[in-house]
């Protein structure tokens, strides 16, 4: 049995008024649907199987731009008054039993530091109707959709073992099987001396680091070798 990977998408203070927010959101959605039939439907969270599955949502900004508004967070005052620097928030799930969940917040730009925006698309375990994701074409277009629709400091494609193996520091880049970084420093070129099977290439305004072509069986010595490319030792 393999863990299940997520793709985590990260950046800093970031704020965007909720129209804005709902607008990436309709896009990467509708870019999913076009990769994998299993992303191609999403639904709201509910307290039951029966009742989640009764409320899909449409890839349209208007319904989203509702539903983000909805998820935030609030005071607690009579009024419960939103609290506008924590920006909006969302969570779905694509409603059958091979279950992916898809979770925002956009538009964050908070006074306290430690709070990131963030897209996060949770996959199942590897086995099953859930294979097709784990191929290396399909992650890279989950990757380059990421990566075009949020433009996000940081990318990762990784699990709870690979990121425990590195012991991060909080908001620091997280290495997994794919790792992309918006702006590296040190550059992650040391010469061409690439470890083995380690590969690294130009996407959007960064680099996109990728461990060998299978995201399931990645050695945590691997993902340890791309933080020394990135200067997180």
């Amino acid at each position: 049995m393999t863990e299940p990977s997520y793709i985590g998408a990260y950046w800093g203070p970031r704020p965007a008024p909720v129209d804005a927010c709902a607008a990436r959101l309709a896009t990467f959605m509708e870019s999913l649907s076009e990769i994998d039939p299993l992303l191609a439907s999403w639904y709201e969270t509910g307290y039951s199987l029966k009742s989640a599955r009764a409320k899909k949502v449409e890839p349209h900004p208007r319904v989203l731009r509702e539903l983000l508004l909805a998820g935030q967070a609030r005071r607690d005052d009579p009024a419960r008054t939103a609290m506008s620097d924590l920006g909006f928030r969302i969570g779905l799930w694509n409603g059958i039993d091979t279950q992916i969940r898809l979770s925002t917040t956009c538009g964050a730009a908070p006074s306290v530091p430690g709070i990131l925006n963030a897209d996060l698309v949770g996959l199942p375990e590897a086995e099953g109707p859930a294979l097709s994701l784990y191929r290396r074409m399909t992650g890279r277009a989950i990757l380059k959709s990421t990566v075009a629709v949020w433009e996000p400091s940081w990318v990762t494609w990784t699990n709870h073992r690979l990121r425990n193996a590195q012991q991060p520091k909080p908001g620091q880049v997280v290495a997994g099987w794919a790792t992309y970084v918006a702006s590296p420093s040190p550059s992650p070129f040391p010469g061409g001396n690439l470890p083995p099977g380690v590969a690294v290439e130009t996407l959007g305004t960064g680099v996109l680091i990728t461990i060998g072509d299978d995201p399931v069986s990645v050695p945590e010595s691997s993902v340890l070798a791309v933080r020394g490319l990135l200067g997180l030792d």
